[in-house]
């Protein structure tokens, strides 16, 4: 046991198995003071979240002092569970947190996102491909498909703009649209847009495993849209395994059928067959939009489809 010092508005890095983005305040907390169990005397930290709606914790000062397994992280460099800041870090968390992207759902596997009124449109579905969604009608300054059936390349149903300058670094993960190298539904192309802080993957119809060097491509995401139907994509099981592989801080499900709403393929799952157990965080909205920041908790959204019939 150690006998480190912490004082009151000291900053603290929380190590964390998962790759956290360096760039960002996640994980990074300011020590509030110390509190006493009054029947025990036992001691407690009491510490604020820099990151996500700033909720203040306890801990018992033993766990806050705990040493990470080395045995089992052996390239990990951080030798207590939490550590002073650094320099660096320590800047970020004077600094407010204004990076902002717009998530919206269209439906199906579209999406639109937009990041400084620049906006990409991900896989537009063709006019009457999807039961129960509208046509798609976008305008935006640049279009990406993952593949070439017909309810993910639509790009004539966006408009394309000219002139605006565009804020996404976009970097693309070849893969397969089955689980047998593409021998059934051929390849499909995960989209990572990274613009300032934030970095979001669409995974497409991602029908297979991935690789270990993908994998950490995928690390350190803010958001994740991800497949969970099944027939055609990875079902809900397979995509639960994944998002606690590269634990993304945002999950959007696509590309399933919600009968009671009305729209989806037949072929694949069911809202409701998934759901109950796919995430303890997961929330219900009934926006197709959602801002993502650094301000965000853990969370889970089901998103409203914004072309529900």
């Amino acid at each position: 046991m150690s006998s480190r010092e912490f004082k009151k508005g000291d900053i603290v890095r929380q190590y964390k198995r998962e790759y956290v983005n360096p760039e960002t305040p996640r994980y990074l907390y300011r020590i509030e003071g110390t509190a006493y169990d009054a029947d025990t005397k036992e001691e407690y930290m009491v510490y604020t979240a820099i990151y996500a709606d700033g909720k203040t914790w306890i801990r018992k000062r033993s766990e806050f002092e705990k040493e990470v397994d080395h045995w089992r992280y052996p390239d990990v460099t951080q030798k207590y569970m939490f550590e002073p800041a650094s320099e660096e870090e320590i800047k970020i968390a004077e600094k407010p947190l204004t990076d902002e992207m717009k998530v919206t759902w269209i439906g199906h596997s579209c999406f639109r996102i937009e990041k400084d009124g620049y906006a990409v449109v991900i896989d537009p579905y063709g006019d009457g491909s999807v039961p129960g969604l509208k046509p798609v009608r976008e305008e935006a300054d640049l279009v990406l498909c993952s593949h070439e059936h017909f309810d993910h390349n639509a790009i004539g149903n966006v408009t394309l703009r000219k002139g605006a300058g565009n804020p996404f670094e976009i970097k693309k993960i070849e893969t397969y649209h089955d689980d047998v190298k593409g021998a059934k539904r051929g390849k499909n192309t995960i989209h990572i847009l990274k613009a300032g802080t934030l970095k979001l993957a669409h995974l497409g119809d991602l029908g297979c495993e991935l690789e270990r060097d993908q994998l950490d491509e995928l690390r350190g995401l803010d958001c994740l849209l991800v497949p969970v139907g099944g027939y055609y994509t990875i079902n809900a099981e397979e995509a639960k395994k994944l998002i606690a592989e590269i634990s993304p801080w945002v999950v959007v499900p696509m590309h399933y059928r919600d009968e009671k709403a009305g729209f989806g393929f037949d072929e694949i799952a069911d809202l409701r067959d998934w759901a109950t157990d796919f995430a303890s965080d997961l929330k219900f909205s009934e926006e197709s939009s959602i801002l993502i920041n650094g301000k965000l908790p853990h969370q889970t959204v089901i998103l409203k489809p914004q072309n529900l019939q």
